[in-house]
């Protein structure tokens, strides 16, 4: 069945990776950005607070200049002479003269209490009623008028009007006309391109506006769009920065744009200059700070995505490795493999676990192979004992009755009957050990001292030893060395071991037998040789039963020898080199372990 490769564990760590790059990643972007913005708009809001500020103190400035100059003109001596008749050419010359020093003044006028032109810059206004939109009719005492600005067909051109009232010297409650100032609205404003041009050279694309108390677009600098013109009223058309009540900077939802808001200060009329900055151009660099993030993340993400996979790998292959040697280990009859321990993390606590099992299963399963094979030897022998034993016992008996009755001088007959009871005896040795091999015996296990047992065999072989020119040492133990066992069978474990070193060792050679220390709770001995070795080969199956390398053996004495020391808990093991003798060594739970 094919498996998705979105379900395996490299997978799904690489995606947890990415996701933990990812997930954190936009967050702290989103995070970052939104507190950036909002930081950048406080900012630009505060700055384009400033500039609507810089501007309505320019426009009030000039305005407030205006109405100075005007005051000053209406409080001349000569304009006391409304009164007087065909006085209006000096009054007009002053006036023309007036015009002439002022670049922004359009024309003056002087009406007198009828409302009749009674002097001006334009000789053509003498004598005539002026327009009714001139703000006569609502000139106060002591106050100058403004009107405007509004669009003019005689000056093809937008103008704001001046009014003062001109006082009679003699009634202060009274005045004698109305001195009146028709300005260029352009030239007042002027002042506001400055503004914009000074923010254009900083980059900053910022366009003024100048409403009246209503709401309504009288002026300013900016480029047309939107069907943004002067009279528009921008409090009809939803702007919130048009509220009388407005904040000094906002977002200004209706064109997307930062506004800064400012009112000039009386006595200048209460108007709000509105300094607004389009949110593209305003938040700009959070624009390309975005750019960077996300270029930032994605090489960050593509870098995760590498590492993460290398290291997806490195975590998955030892468990590829796991399932693999977990194939070959269930397999019967499959080869031991050990996995290679990569990293002190879990996964390398779990391969350390694995080869601990594996080497306790395949110990387990040797052992299962090893008693499968005695209970079968078993088996055979305890029906060879039954049928074996009688016939030898009668082929012997008759051998040597058969050379009691031969003639002594018969050496060839007398040695062929030797032969034969020699041969009987051997499979009679057979017959015993394989009935021991049928029938062992539980052992009774006690704390034993291992020394005295490696003693009492050195003594019991000491003569064969000697014929042979064998010399058999027990080495001094360091310290007392007990084990938890059946001191007659592992008595006979050492007998058998000492018998097969003395066999085959060399004359002038010397056996050892020595205790030793085991590991993990253990505690054994040694018996070596200085003979010819053993093969790596014969190694693997000199325990197995009858098989042997001598040609009078049986190929039971290791197999018993064996079999007593695993029913004890214990192991025993062979290491040898070719040419330089062998070492069997066997250790058994040491003394006082529980």
């Amino acid at each position: 069945m094919l498996r998705s490769p979105f379900r395996s564990v490299r997978s799904k760590l690489v995606a947890l990776s990415l996701a933990l790059i990812v997930i954190p990643g936009a967050v702290f972007a989103f995070l970052a950005v939104s507190g950036a913005t909002d930081a950048l708009e406080r900012a630009v809001g505060r700055q384009l607070a400033m500039v609507a500020g810089d501007a309505a103190k320019q426009l009030a400035s000039r305005l407030d200049e205006q109405r100075e100059r005007l005051a000053s003109w209406a409080n001349q001596e000569l304009m006391r002479e409304v009164i007087v008749t065909d006085v209006d050419k000096r009054i007009s010359r002053f006036l023309l003269g007036q015009r002439t020093r002022t670049p922004m003044l359009l024309d003056a006028l002087v009406t007198n209490a009828a409302g009749t032109v009674v002097a001006a810059t334009d000789p053509a206004m003498l004598d005539t009623v002026p327009a009714a939109d001139l703000v006569s009719a609502r000139v106060a005492q002591d106050e100058v008028a403004i009107d405007g600005p509004r669009p003019s067909s005689r000056y093809d051109r937008p103008v704001l009007e001046l009014a003062i009232a001109i006082r009679d010297p003699e009634d202060a409650t009274s005045s004698l006309g109305v001195l009146h100032a028709i300005y260029d609205w352009r030239l007042i404003a002027a002042a506001l391109e400055v503004i914009r041009a000074d923010n254009d050279a900083l980059g900053v694309d910022v366009e003024l506006l100048v409403l009246d108390r209503d709401g309504t677009l009288i002026g300013g600098s900016w480029t047309p769009r939107d069907a943004l013109e002067a009279g528009t009223s921008l409090r009809t058309a939803g702007w919130r920065s048009a509220a009388p009540d407005a904040p000094s900077y906002d977002v200004e939802p209706s064109v997307d744009a930062l506004v800064g808001r400012a009112t000039l200060a009386p006595p200048a009329p209460r108007w709000s200059v509105l300094a607004v900055e389009p949110r593209a151009s305003a938040l700009a660099p959070i624009v390309a700070m975005n750019r960077r993030l996300i270029g930032t993340l994605l090489i960050v993400l593509l870098a995760g995505a590498c590492v993460a996979t290398v290291l997806a790998h490195r975590m998955v292959r030892p468990l590829r490795l796991l399932t693999r040697a977990t194939g070959e280990l269930a397999r019967v009859g499959g080869a031991l493999q050990t996995v290679p321990v990569r990293s002190r993390d879990e996964i390398g606590e779990l391969t350390v676990a694995f080869n601990r099992m594996a080497a306790d299963l395949r110990g387990a399963h040797d052992d299962l192979v090893a008693t499968a094979r005695l209970a079968s030897v078993g088996e055979i022998a305890a029906g060879i004992a039954h049928e074996v034993r009688t016939p030898l016992g009668i082929l012997r008996g008759s051998a040597q009755m058969l050379g009691r009755r031969l003639h002594s001088e018969d050496a060839q007959q007398r040695e062929l009957v030797d032969m034969i009871v020699g041969e009987v005896d051997r499979l009679e040795r057979v017959v015993s050990g394989l009935t021991e091999l049928a029938k062992p015996r539980p052992p009774a296990i006690e704390v034993t001292p291992l020394g005295p047992l490696l003693e009492r065999a050195a003594e019991f072989v000491a003569g064969q030893a000697s014929e042979s020119s064998v010399a058999v040492r027990v080495e001094p133990a360091d310290g007392p060395c007990t084990a938890r066992c059946d001191s007659e069978q592992i008595y006979q474990v050492i007998l058998n071991l000492v018998v097969n070193a003395l066999q085959a060792q060399p004359k002038g050679g010397e056996v050892r037998l020595r205790t030793v220390a085991g590991t993990n709770g253990h505690a054994g001995f040694e018996v070596s040789d200085d003979g010819a070795g053993i093969a790596p080969e014969v190694q693997a199956r000199i325990f197995t039963p009858f098989y042997t390398r001598r040609e009078k053996g049986t190929g039971l004495g290791l197999a018993l020898v064996e079999r007593i020391v695993r029913a004890h808990g214990g192991t025993v093991t062979v290491a040898s080199t070719p040419g330089a003798g062998a070492t069997f060594r066997v250790e058994l739970p040491a003394g006082g372990a529980s």
